[in-house]
């Protein structure tokens, strides 16, 4: 009795080692095996053969398109990836997929060349050259812990046949791994196709790296596009982007429009890249110019807004304070440097720049004086409201540029430095702010740098200084600083 007893526990022992150490195995197996596929390509001598993939047509091969599922059709971290080609004496093979032991079916195999063309698929079952194969797609397959798998996939060249034969929706220059999305950019209020320029990068781009000419370009490991959308065509008006990103950001800019930003995740915008016929993307911008305000002198200026604020779109040139009172118009240079009172510089005849609004210039005591140069409602803005204004432009590295409208003068050395050639759109007025190059009268009360740069007021102070915006036509900044309180600058108001 003993002994049965004895054997029964030395059983029921054995029975939970080798229970608890094969799930414990279970558990524990996080590996993955190596996964590759050959190609056999059917032979153009005889329709039923296949042979290796030696045709001289494979050398054009860039990569391959694949996407696997599981057994219950999950998705893998293989979905319309794209994988490498080797030629291995005169054989070609996928380079070396990793996956879990399991069972799962290879859905989609294409080969593309480097523009994007699809020379070689593998048909779908039920397909006309899916006829022709031994094994069509989907194929199964199963992979066993510690070992390694090679499935052999038949593939058909694309010539003089078309997408239905295989079963595929198109052999359009694509990307396997990118996205192509087509878009349309419409006024909102009139529902019209316009034109605009479009931004997009990953979350972590860094701004101060973009220049505008770049049509895709790519700055340190970070992708950025632009491009300028005209016209309906789906066929031209389509973003080109890596998928290799999880998040997108979008930011489109037209002067006279809210700039539009918002973020996409890689799966929503699939939904729209081509072959989908969910596109185009379509994207509604606001328009800016929202009205005008008239001075005490009874001037007008149009408006605009820019994120939250509402700015002048032109240069103030009112020769009165809000209360009636005059401000001086001192012509004369030591007249201008030896005052300690409110002035100004205003001369009909140079009222326009070229096709530019100068507007007037004031000293610092104009800004200054509680009288307000600004009509009722409006201000002059302090540095804060202006760092409000550069941050929503992008920031203090570019958002000179999308300030800057009119007739700036290009930098020809700035140019070159930095590759531009004679692209001259580094102050493209994207805000719709258009600050002109109307130079400044300097403390001493000479004129210069008209066509080169803009000094704007502010009514902040730094050690006793006033402070300004500085725009130049050699840098994409928009820069602050300190100046003399008998300098002459222009002045934009913004609303209270």
């Amino acid at each position: 009795m003993k002994t049965t007893k004895f054997i029964t526990v030395i059983a029921i022992f054995l029975f939970c080692q080798l229970f608890f150490s094969c799930q414990k195995e279970d558990e524990e197996d996080t590996n993955e095996y190596p996964v590759e596929f050959g190609l056999n390509v059917l032979n153009s001598n005889a329709v039923s053969l296949f042979k290796s993939a030696t045709d001289n047509d494979l050398n054009k091969t860039e990569h391959i398109i694949l996407t696997i599922l599981t057994s219950t059709n999950q998705p893998t971290n293989y979905t319309s990836s794209k994988i490498k080609i080797t030629n291995l004496y005169g054989s070609f093979y996928s380079e070396k997929l990793l996956l879990k032991a399991g069972c799962y079916k290879l859905t989609e195999f294409m080969l593309a060349d480097s523009s994007g063309n699809i020379i070689y698929s593998a048909p779908l079952e039920g397909t006309t050259v899916g006829a022709l194969v031994d094994q069509p797609l989907p194929i199964a397959f199963c992979v066993e812990k510690n070992k390694g798998l090679k499935v052999e996939v038949d593939i058909v060249s694309t010539i003089s046949k078309t997408p239905e034969d295989f079963g595929i929706a198109s052999f359009l220059m694509i990307d396997a791994t990118g996205i192509k999305v087509p878009i349309s950019i419409i006024d909102m209020e009139s529902g019209e196709f316009i034109s605009a320029t479009v931004v997009v990068s990953n979350d972590d781009w860094n701004s101060y790296n973009f220049y505008p000419n770049s049509i895709p370009g790519v700055h340190g490991t970070i992708d950025v596009y632009k491009k300028t959308f005209y016209t309906t065509n789906k066929a031209q008006n389509i973003l080109s982007l890596d998928d290799s990103y999880p998040t997108y950001y979008f930011q489109i800019s037209k002067a006279g429009y809210t700039p539009y930003s918002e973020s996409f995740t890689r799966d929503s915008l699939k939904k729209y890249s081509i072959p989908s016929d969910n596109g185009p993307l379509i994207i509604e911008m606001a328009t800016t110019t929202i009205g005008e305000v008239t001075d005490i002198d009874g001037n007008k200026y149009p408006t605009i807004k820019i994120g939250t604020q509402i700015w002048m779109q032109e240069n103030l040139k009112v020769l009165h304070y809000r209360d009636g009172s005059e401000i001086p118009n001192i012509t004369d240079n030591t007249e201008w440097a030896a005052m300690s009172s409110g002035a100004l510089w205003y001369d009909e005849n140079y009222s326009n720049w070229g096709s530019d609004p100068l507007g007037a210039f004031y000293n610092w005591y104009a800004i200054a004086d509680p009288r307000n140069v600004c009509p009722e409602g409006w201000h002059i803005p302090t540095m804060q409201e202006w760092a409000i204004l550069i941050e929503f432009m992008g920031g203090v590295e570019i958002a000179g540029g999308k300030l800057k409208g009119g007739s700036w003068e290009p930098d020809q050395t700035f140019l070159a430095s930095n590759n531009l050639g004679d692209y001259i759109d580094y102050y493209n007025n994207e805000s719709g702010f258009t600050a002109i190059s109307s130079g400044w009268r300097s403390v001493n009360g000479s004129f210069s740098d008209l066509d080169y740069c803009c000094f704007l007021w502010s009514s902040s102070f730094e050690e006793l200084q006033p402070q300004v915006i500085y725009l130049s036509n050699n840098s994409f900044s928009a820069m602050n600083g300190i100046i003399g309180k008998n300098a002459g600058l222009s002045l934009r108001c913004i609303k209270d």
